[in-house]
């Protein structure tokens, strides 16, 4: 029984070793200047595609980065199919393949990569399944698949889906006060 003390001990102790290494690792940070000149002095979220791609919502509007170089996405007033406005406030990639785009006061934005256009989705009065405030703070998918978008105005927004191109379809309109 004796034999087995002196290796379990050193076994043990090359474990303490390489928790101690572990430990010991430097973590080094990369600055990525954004393009333009402009400044992420205000970025509200940043979200990672299926093809890698890094998603970065600011009040400049949508960067995409793909480890090398910036594509800026802005509102340009002259076009219906540009971002709905440039402080973005949330972003989110799906697994589908799908990127909503949150905005501080022009509502939710689709964006189509292949076609590189922004389908709009707004408060709309007259139509109760419509977002119920254009101040998109979150949104997010939950293990049902189904999306929830929550907005600066207290209302959650619960949507889904109905194939590729559909329109969102609102399932719950609710207030939560807390």
């Amino acid at each position: 029984m004796k034999p087995r003390l002196p290796i379990l001990s050193f076994v043990l102790l090359l474990l303490v070793l390489q928790a101690f290494q572990a430990f010991n690792q430097q973590i080094s940070f990369n600055r990525v200047p954004p393009p333009d000149g402009n400044t992420f002095e205000w970025v509200t979220g940043f979200t990672q595609d299926l093809n890698g791609y890094m998603w970065i919502a600011t009040d400049y509007g949508l960067y995409q980065f793909d480890g090398f170089r910036f594509n800026h996405y802005v509102h340009e007033p002259l076009n219906p199919n540009s971002l709905a406005e440039n402080p973005v406030e949330s972003v989110y990639a799906d697994t589908d393949g799908t990127l909503c785009v949150g905005t501080l006061g022009a509502g939710l934005d689709r964006f189509d990569r292949v076609k590189g256009i922004f389908t709009h989705f707004h408060l709309d009065a007259n139509h109760p399944a419509s977002l119920g405030n254009d101040k998109v703070k979150t949104i997010l998918r939950d293990k049902q698949g189904i999306l929830w978008i929550g907005t600066h105005g207290g209302e959650i927004k619960v949507e889904s889906t109905e194939g590729e191109g559909s329109e969102f379809i609102i399932l719950l309109n609710s207030t939560f006060k807390i």
